[in-house]
């Protein structure tokens, strides 16, 4: 979605940077910058910078960054118009309408959203036809009670190629609209139904807007659940299924499932915090949003391998955030849906409380693994839970779980304490080493990304984030360069769409809008930031260093090109004499 310079100048105006993250992040003031500690990674010691000259932040450790409404792009889970309008909503601005869009068949998310409360209405209304008698005696018989239906607006889809299709495009909606929202497929022309027959789950976001669907099969059709794909009103990723309603009850903390059927399960047992993944493992943005919420997750999965692997995921996922996490065993029961229907919720709430630490869990897993009265398992069970037990960074954590581990080996704690921080020395050495050789790679621009160039060209890259760092924070610069840089001056791909994308800007002395129309994904945004962050370090951002660099960058690019054309040369003077020996032979 497009919004004039004007109205993104005025969102921007009126939502000054450290306002804004100063709600989210406590700011202290670094000179003519702030820092704290960041709200997208765990971190003891702040490295992430807001620089309001100019606009801008950066994080030093994960390397997120942009503008004020990348931020709001990342923290409230919203997409380039959703932030927008967050902000414009912030401020009292109206939002602005689209006029600037071409394709009539673009969709936007507003659009996305009415056609899904219409949906929403339809699968709802057919639950309680006499069609739909099948869906609801299956809620009924999985113990779903009217009120637990209704709460969660659940509904059914008709034994239909097209009742679905039918219903919204006579409600107005246009079929591309149907296919954009994931709601309808087409072929040769003819729209056909996604969900069909089955139990829809609808997905509710944080403002209580329907942005997307769950399909179950009744019986043993595959696959076994059809979900939503992304579309401009979600994305799977920065969703959680019932987090609309478990956000109000999730300070203490929130338990994570794998399923529909066991959120909803618990949550009509009084275990109102849970919510649900949409049919992904947990990843760092999911972790970003719970942080939001709270601080403690009880993780709730299937008992089966899968389960397992989901729970070690979600450990290393929601770790790195800070957040605490406790996992319960729910023994031989597959799942807290079949939890709850064989033993209660009471007996639950005992699981709830007595559920295992991280660390508890990952040592109790180690263990399954190992029959103790066997000589050579305990040798092995001792090797990897002093392996595990050496990578804990807290030293007393270390030392309690030493006991621990002695006390289950029926060996001595000295010797195991011993065997632990002789791993524990190792492995901190390697960690140092590995940080060490990582930032000198990362200097360097390996792992980059978004600039992969960076070290092939590394003498020329350096030159070009110099110049486009001083543009960025410097575009009065800018229109005496346009008469004497190209984009073809750039030697690498990254540096070349930056400048071309700034060039519009620098034509009228503005500051380049890092967030606009969604130009720059995330990782880009990041490394604009960092190009800017570098440049705002330095005391002398003037013509006279912009104009040298611009030189050294020319005399670079010719000599890459003389080089190259050397290389050229080189290779056809070899394919001659291979000509040539070649007739020799003849």
């Amino acid at each position: 979605m497009s919004f004039t310079p004007s109205f993104l100048d005025e969102i921007k105006f009126r939502n000054e940077l450290s306002d804004v993250i100063g709600q989210y992040v406590q700011l202290h003031r670094a000179g003519s910058n702030m820092v704290g500690l960041c709200p997208f990674h765990s971190e003891k010691t702040p490295s992430f910078v807001v620089f309001p000259t100019n606009g801008s932040f950066y994080c030093f450790g994960c390397g997120v960054g942009g503008d004020v409404v990348s931020f709001i792009m990342n923290i409230e889970n919203l997409d380039y118009p959703g932030a927008i309008e967050f902000l414009a909503r912030r401020c009292g601005i109206p939002m602005e309408q689209d006029e600037k869009r071409q394709d009539k068949f673009q969709v936007n998310r507003q659009r996305i959203l009415e056609m899904n409360k219409e949906a929403a209405k339809f699968f709802h209304s057919f639950l309680y036809s006499d069609e739909g008698k099948p869906a609801l005696d299956y809620l009924r018989n999985r113990e779903m009670k009217e009120t637990t239906i209704k709460h969660f607006g659940l509904g059914a889809s008709p034994n239909s190629w097209t009742a679905l299709s039918d219903y919204l495009t006579k409600s107005g909606f246009k079929p591309y609209e149907l296919t954009a929202g994931f709601l309808a497929g087409a072929k040769n022309d003819r729209l056909f139904d996604y969900y069909r027959n089955r139990v829809i789950f609808p997905i509710i976001d944080l403002l209580g807007n329907v942005v997307a669907f769950g399909g179950r099969t009744m019986g043993d059709d595959k696959p076994k659940y059809i979900n939503t794909s992304d579309t401009p009103a979600f994305k799977k990723n920065r969703n959680l299924f019932a987090l609309n309603f478990a956000k109000v009850y999730a300070t203490d903390s929130l338990i994570l499932c794998e399923g529909y059927m066991d959120v909803i399960s618990l949550h009509q047992a009084g275990f109102c915090n849970a919510v649900a993944t949409l049919g992904t493992a947990v990843n760092a943005e999911h972790a970003r949003i719970i942080a939001r919420f709270t601080k403690n997750v009880l993780l709730a999965y299937d008992s089966d391998n899968a389960g397992r692997n989901a729970t070690d995921k979600a450990i290393a996922a929601m770790t790195e955030l800070g957040i605490n996490v406790r996992v319960i065993e729910l023994g031989d029961v597959k799942d807290p849906d079949d939890y709850i229907k064989k033993y209660g919720a009471a007996a639950f709430k005992k699981k709830l409380d007595g559920s295992s630490g991280r660390i508890d869990y990952s040592i109790n897993e180690i263990l399954k693994k190992y029959d103790l009265t066997l000589a050579d398992d305990k040798q092995n069970a001792m090797n990897e839970l002093t392996d595990y037990i050496s990578t804990i960074g807290d030293k007393p954590t270390r030392e309690i779980y030493s006991h621990r581990a002695a006390e289950i080996l029926g060996l001595s704690t000295d010797g195991i304490a011993k065997a632990i921080e002789i791993k524990t020395k190792r492995h901190f050495k390697k960690v140092k080493s590995d940080f060490f050789d990582s930032e000198i790679r990362k200097k360097l621009g390996y792992g980059d990304n978004t600039n992969p160039e960076r070290v092939k060209f590394s003498d020329v890259s350096t030159i070009e984030e110099r110049i486009l760092g001083i543009l960025l924070i410097r575009p009065d610069l800018g229109k005496k360069v346009l008469t004497v840089l190209q984009d073809e001056d750039f030697v690498t791909a990254f540096s070349k769409k930056l400048f071309s994308a700034m060039k519009p800007y620098l034509e009228e002395g503005r500051e380049l809008n890092i967030s606009a129309d969604s130009l720059f994904n995330a990782k880009e945004q990041g490394s604009i930031s960092r190009i800017m962050a570098s440049r705002l370090k330095l005391i002398k951002n003037d013509s006279e260093v912009l104009e040298a660099d611009i030189k050294l960058l020319k005399e670079k690019r010719k000599e890459k090109e003389l080089n190259k054309a050397a290389e050229d040369d080189y290779e056809k003077l070899g394919d001659y004499f291979e000509m040539l020996k070649k007739k020799k032979s003849k």
